[in-house]
């Protein structure tokens, strides 16, 4: 099977599993938003966003640590490896689950109540990540896409069952997510049913894993903070019902994280077998993958930017329509976080990701000065206006990093008019979707798409052929 077609075949898995997820938050919100109110939904996002910061932060990179340590070595030593990563990985989902649920309890404004169940949603999430990046180095993409359909279809079911049974609280949002991660820990986990004892790394050991991850340890809360605390500025300084008309809009937008994380959880594992393939010696094929990668990218952002208004149309109910003002730029954001991903997994290949690092560090401060200017002096669309903008120069300073210190010969030439086409009718059908649903734009946005589908396929043919056929493309 050729390169393109398993890494097409891997994501379809991917893609039904993240999609049906993912897929299924938006198809409920006329559910969701009928029996939880905004304020419930912002205090929901606030939790959610707090279990996702500590998960990232205790987990010092180790799930990174596994991807790049498990594939291509020995069994023996693979074993051993891999006993240590779950053995470090359980002592820091205990002690992070312990220590979070405490101080949420203590100095969590919102729901203290919650703390038993961020306790379990922290241990949950810490323990799938490592299962996770286990699935992906073993090419397990069925079960991972079983993992996450799960978790998702047990969260909803667990929420709608205690709403519609009176219980329309915030802790029932914040106990799904809990219930749905943990659901998807165990289709998942290797552990269960595992008889022989882990064996736990002496400290030079663990410090040796947790150093190929440490600048993954360190990108990932500065992530958080680009692309999670915007909820918490929204609910400092406009209230907690704001937040929670702002996470619906970033839930929609999230859809966009469903093609990145299809394209990621694929790419990066394909990238690293065929750079240890060739010795590394695969810059130009490595260059035209991540060049296909952004034109699927920049298509997808085009759809959604072109259909956002109408999802909240029809998926939200009022007052949660308010959330069109903000998906534009969230859906943005999305996409450019997505291209920055796509092109940072050659600075993990070469060993470089101490220079993604960097970029990830002035991002954090640029975003944090930014976002509190515009909390202060701006309406709640300037933090996703902020967090746009620090986005798009992530994505130049990397695109420039790669090319010139890197080496990536990723040069676009002609084809860079037809991603300026995309970028130019993408801000035009976003400045259309306005209050009201009007037939017309609709129109005009799916004959705009279809145009583009077409071009975009004339402009692949080769691949798709490839793709399609399993021959290897001419030229």
């Amino acid at each position: 099977m050729s390169e393109s077609r398993k890494i097409v075949v891997s994501s379809l898995f991917v893609l039904i599993g993240q999609g049906l997820s993912r897929g299924l938050g938006v198809l409920l919100l006329p559910l969701l938003t009928l029996i939880f109110l905004p304020a419930q939904f912002g205090t929901a996002a606030l939790a959610n966003s707090y279990i996702s910061f500590v998960s990232v932060v205790a987990l010092l990179g180790l799930d990174l640590t596994y991807l790049q340590s498990i594939p291509g070595a020995a069994k023996h030593d693979a074993d051993k490896i891999e006993s240590h990563i779950w053995a470090l990985a359980i002592v820091l989902s205990v002690c992070a689950a312990a220590i979070g649920a405490v101080a949420w309890w203590l100095w969590g404004k919102q729901s203290p109540e919650s703390a038993p169940w961020l306790a379990v949603g922290i241990f949950s999430t810490m323990i799938f990540s490592i299962c996770q990046s286990r699935m992906k180095a073993s090419r397990q993409y069925l079960k991972l896409a079983l993992a996450m359909t799960t978790g998702g279809v047990v969260m909803y079911a667990w929420v709608l069952a205690r709403g519609f049974s009176g219980h329309s609280q915030a802790i029932t949002l914040v106990s799904g997510y809990t219930i749905g991660v943990l659901a998807a820990v165990l289709v998942s986990s290797p552990l269960i049913g595992h008889n022989k004892p882990l064996e736990f790394p002496g400290i030079s050991q663990a410090w040796q894993l947790i150093k190929i991850g440490l600048p993954a340890a360190v990108s990932a809360p500065i992530f958080w903070i680009i692309s999670s605390m915007d909820r918490w500025l929204v609910a400092q300084f406009w209230g907690v019902s704001e937040a929670g008309i702002y996470a619906v809009a970033a839930s929609i937008s999230g859809i966009g994280l469903l093609f990145g994380a299809v394209i990621q959880t694929v790419w990066l594992t394909e990238a690293s077998r065929l750079y240890n393939a060739t010795g590394g010696d695969c810059s130009a094929k490595l260059a035209e993958r991540i060049k296909e990668i952004c034109f699927l990218f920049a298509l997808a952002w085009l759809g959604l930017i072109a259909f956002s208004g109408e999802i909240v149309h029809i998926f939200a109910k009022p007052p949660y329509d308010h959330a069109i003002m903000y998906l534009p730029w969230l859906v943005t954001s999305v996409m450019l976080y997505n291209l920055f991903q796509a092109i940072a997994v050659y600075l993990i290949l070469v060993k470089q990701l101490n220079k993604a690092s960097i970029i990830w560090l002035f991002g954090g401060m640029l975003f944090v000065a930014l976002s509190l200017w515009a909390s202060k002096n701006v309406n709640p669309t300037g933090i996703a206006k902020a967090q746009t903008l620090v986005y798009g120069l992530m994505l130049l300073w990397i695109y420039l990093l790669v090319r010139r210190q890197a080496r990536l010969a990723l040069r676009f030439g002609k084809s860079l008019f037809l991603m300026i086409a995309i970028l130019v009718a993408g801000i035009a059908m976003g400045a259309a979707n306005g209050v009201e649903f009007e037939i017309s734009h609709f129109i005009v946005r799916v004959s705009c798409l279809t145009m583009f589908g077409l071009l975009v396929a004339w402009h692949f043919k080769p691949q798709l052929v490839a793709i399609f056929s399993g021959k290897k493309p001419s030229g």
